[in-house]
């Protein structure tokens, strides 16, 4: 009788445990997904943005370029979207980017993508 009563107990800690692990895992997700996550957005890079030299807390100075232009959902559906290009360089002309928009923080996220992985509806209004 006690052998299985430790058993019975072992599977209660094993379940605990792993139900532990998933509500953890969950709640990263979605905490991820509302803080950094969005709608993606597509636009092609025309000017060389607006150069902005900043001091972090140390007192170092950076430069970075900030955009301002129209990017286009999956849909085709414009949006002036602002971003900055976390670069002390512009950002090459001609250059599709995904961008990933949240309402609460903007653009959370870029990544360079070729022509191919535009969407048609928007490659009509980049070119």
């Amino acid at each position: 009788m006690i052998i299985t009563v430790e058993v019975i107990q072992t599977k209660k800690g094993l379940i605990g445990l792993i139900t532990a692990i998933v509500v953890i895992f969950g709640g990263y997700f979605m905490f991820k997904q509302v803080y950094y996550g969005g709608t993606q957005y597509y636009t092609r890079i025309t000017t060389d943005g607006r150069k902005i030299t900043q001091t972090d807390q140390r007192g170092n100075h950076y430069v970075d370029y900030q955009y301002n232009q129209a990017a286009y959902d999956q849909d085709g559906k414009a949006k002036t979207i602002k971003f900055d290009g976390n670069k002390p360089r512009p950002l090459h002309h001609g250059a599709y980017l995904q961008l990933t928009y949240n309402q609460e923080k903007g653009v959370t996220k870029w990544e360079s993508v070729t022509a191919k992985r535009v969407p048609a509806k928007d490659l009509a209004h980049l070119k």
